[in-house]
C-alpha cells in the first residue's frame, strides 16, 4: 500500500494496491506515448526515454512495453516532472 503523510490531513492517505495497480496499467490503449517536448526550454528539457520504442501511459506514468536497453524490464515506469528530475520502478517489485 502506498503511502503519503503530505496534505492537509495529519493522517497518512493510503492507496490500495488496485488503485496503484490501475495507476501502472495501460490508459490510451493503442495509441502510442510520443517524445515529450518541452513548452518551456528555460525550465525543462525534451524527454524520449527510449527513442523508437512504444510506450504507453498509466494515470500517473510512462510505461516501457519493452525490455529497455541497459537493463529496464517491460512493464515499468516512470516520470519525468520539472526540470526533468526522472524517478522510475519496477512492476512487481
Amino acid at each position: 500500500m502506498a503511502r503519503s503523510t503530505k496534505g492537509h490531513s495529519e493522517r497518512p492517505i493510503q492507496l490500495k494496491p488496485e488503485t496503484v495497480a490501475s495507476m501502472m496499467r495501460n490508459q490510451i490503449g493503442d495509441l502510442d506515448v510520443r517524445a515529450m517536448t518541452t513548452a518551456q526550454p528555460a525550465y525543462s528539457q525534451s524527454f524520449d526515454q527510449f527513442p523508437g520504442e512504444p510506450h504507453k501511459w498509466g494515470y500517473s506514468f510512462d510505461i516501457n512495453t519493452l525490455p529497455g536497453p541497459n537493463g529496464r524490464s517491460a512493464g515499468s515506469i516512470s516520470w519525468a516532472g520539472l526540470l526533468n528530475i526522472s524517478g522510475s520502478t519496477r512492476s512487481g517489485r
